[in-house]
């Protein structure tokens, strides 16, 4: 969006935005984008904030990137918290399933799967023929074979 709107052709006269929080989560990266599109003479609005003109518009846009910010970290402080507590109590954290397991619902808490692994059957004996490999030294393209 920023490389077309600040492109050489100027295609756009603004970037409307539904929250200022929602351009950027980091201070920098907000005024740096902020910065850039004044620059090219695009203006940026906000559809649910109006901040007003001049030294008042700043103030408010500074203030709502610092608590953007603020909540980015907060969330992702509390994101890591919950997904420890979550793997300590012996549940899936989700992503790609590895190969030799399923995922299934071990635990239902109100709208939220609790999912755990389990081995698959039909895909045990490779992983276990990998672990013999690696156990007797026949590592990296021993086990691992283009085709």
């Amino acid at each position: 969006m920023l490389r077309l709107a600040t492109g050489a052709d100027r295609p756009v006269d603004a970037v409307l935005f539904y929250m200022f929080n929602r351009m950027a989560r980091n201070m920098r990266l907000f005024f740096n984008t902020f910065g850039d599109l004044e620059d090219a003479g695009v203006e940026a609005i906000s559809v649910t904030e109006d901040f007003g003109k001049g030294r008042s518009a700043l103030l408010g846009r500074t203030i709502t990137a610092m608590i953007a910010e603020q909540q980015s970290y907060d969330g992702a402080v509390l994101t890591r918290k919950s997904r420890r507590e979550n793997a300590r109590q012996g549940f899936f954290n989700g992503g790609p399933v590895p190969f030799g397991y399923r995922s299934y619902v071990a635990r239902r808490d109100k709208e939220k799967n609790r999912m755990k692994l389990e081995i698959a059957p039909a895909e045990a004996p490779i992983v276990q023929k990998i672990f013999d490999w690696a156990d007797a030294g026949r590592g990296g393209r021993w086990i691992v074979r283009r085709r």
